[in-house]
Parts: structure tokens; C-alpha cells; sequence
């Protein structure tokens, strides 16, 4: 076989199952079974003297913040907690 013009890899999007514990925000999650994708993941900051940066989603069904662990270093995370204050906004404007 020849390749007559190449092209271009396709990059996979990553995704992962993960189940609403709450985990690093007071657990209390709503045991939903969700699948994430890169666009879910946001930076929240621990409150303590480091500053911890964790991974978080929120759930859509419960709206609690679980934080996540062991996530390959190439997952494009959004910016910060400005993504979930956005979120609730829209949620409580719904109710």
C-alpha cells in the first residue's frame, strides 16, 4: 500500500464513567452513573494553604461537585470555578 496524500490522526475524545460521591466537597452525591467528557471538567481550588488545584465535575441531576483523580495530563480543562458558578446561574434560572 502507498499513501498518496496523508492525512490527518483522529484523536479519540476522551471520556470516562464515573459515579456522583461528592468526593472533596462533603460527598452526599446522588449515586448517578454519568459519562463525562473533557468538556465537563473544570479547576476548583482546595481551601487550605496550598491551593490545590482538583479536577471537578457537577452533576446534572443533583448539582453536587464531586472532584476527580488520575486524569491523563492531555484532558483540556476549563479555566476555573467561573465554570460552575456559570452552570448553577442557568440551572436556578430553570427552576
Amino acid at each position: 500500500m502507498k499513501i498518496l496524500e496523508p492525512g490527518e490522526p483522529t484523536k479519540r475524545p476522551w471520556s470516562r464513567v464515573i459515579v456522583c460521591t461528592g468526593r472533596g466537597n462533603g460527598f452526599g452525591g446522588c449515586g448517578a452513573k454519568l459519562l463525562i467528557e473533557e468538556g465537563d471538567l473544570f479547576f476548583t481550588t482546595l481551601s487550605d494553604e496550598t491551593a490545590t488545584q482538583c479536577d471537578t465535575i457537577c452533576c446534572h441531576q443533583c448539582s453536587r461537585l464531586t472532584d476527580l483523580g488520575n486524569l491523563p495530563f492531555t484532558v483540556t480543562r476549563h479555566a476555573g470555578q467561573h465554570e460552575w458558578e456559570r452552570t448553577q446561574k442557568k440551572r436556578t434560572r430553570k427552576r
